[in-house]
């Protein structure tokens, strides 16, 4: 990957995204490897399936997709850092005719209506405006096309002590992304699904995601390339303050709700599919609908 050399001023300057891409980690969500397979099997991606990922950070999961699908695949993401090396994984895989980025933000994607046979994102849609967010994927969604998410969740009923500790999570962790992080409940995200006029909405829900989420890092990387990052990491956060005063609470949130029992009992990985009709769907009201 990047053999981007920056000084120590420049690595305390990167953003919270920008910076896990510097050190080379290859995907960036909660969940897991097995996760994410699972939304792509229920997408129904095949040869001829023409697909967006919105989000696609390094391009790891695009690459993979195309390489084993071989599928036309488009990557978006909003970092120039993140597309450069997506495009980099992209060539070292001789894959650059299959998997294509560009430079792009997720409220306005620059396509035309109706294009792509499957819109996915991962972590992503949970930092934008759910309706915005999902409306302007369904636009660029093809009648009959598969729209998925997988997305971080709590949920619905928290014992009050505990909720004020993952909302004190989530605010640490939106000042270190720069983000509106907030979790929202499965029955949320099935509403905005609704209201986004999506059909034969399927759900799955996956609790324990600490352990799955260091499961995946190491099935992706190796276990040596895994301990490099690592290294890399611990030498940045100890002989950096910069980085150590931006991304060191980071840690204390991950672990409130990852790993403290009170509070990763409530919080799981969910993911979110479903299509768009052939016919038109007009939405009179929540959870109610009229086929044209």
């Amino acid at each position: 990957m990047s053999k981007e050399k920056l000084t120590r001023k420049e690595v305390s300057q990167l953003n919270y995204y920008d910076f896990k891409a510097y050190l080379g980690v290859p995907l960036f969500q909660f969940g897991g490897l097995r996760v994410a397979e699972d939304l792509i099997r229920r997408c129904g991606i095949h040869e001829e399936s023409n697909v967006l990922e919105v989000g696609c950070g390094t391009g790891f999961m695009a690459c993979r997709i195309s390489e084993e699908k071989n599928c036309r695949i488009v990557g978006i993401d909003i970092s120039e850092r993140m597309i450069g090396m997506a495009r980099e994984r992209a060539e070292k895989l001789s894959l650059e005719d299959k998997a294509t980025f560009r430079v792009a933000d997720a409220k306005e994607l620059p396509f035309e209506d109706n294009t792509f046979d499957v819109v996915f994102a991962q972590f992503v849609t949970v930092l934008l405006d759910k309706k915005k967010a999902l409306a302007e994927f369904m636009r660029v969604l093809k009648p009959g096309g598969y729209l998925g998410v997988v997305e971080i969740f709590k949920d619905t009923l928290i014992p009050f002590e505990t909720s004020q500790e993952i909302h004190e999570a989530e605010r640490i962790l939106s000042e270190a992304i720069e983000l509106d992080f907030h979790l929202s409940t499965p029955t949320q995200w099935k509403s905005w699904f609704t209201d986004a006029g999506v059909q034969k909405i399927q759900t799955a829900e996956h609790k324990r995601i600490a352990v799955l989420e260091t499961l995946k890092f190491i099935k992706i990387v190796g276990i040596l390339p895994a301990f490099k990052i690592v290294f890399r990491y611990l030498y940045h956060l100890f002989f950096n303050i910069g980085v150590r005063r931006r991304f060191l609470p980071t840690h204390r949130a991950k672990k409130n709700l990852l790993r403290r029992k009170n509070t990763s009992k409530y919080i799981g990985v969910m993911i979110c599919v479903g299509f768009k009709s052939t016919k038109k769907i007009l939405v009179v009201s929540r959870g109610s609908s009229i086929t044209l």
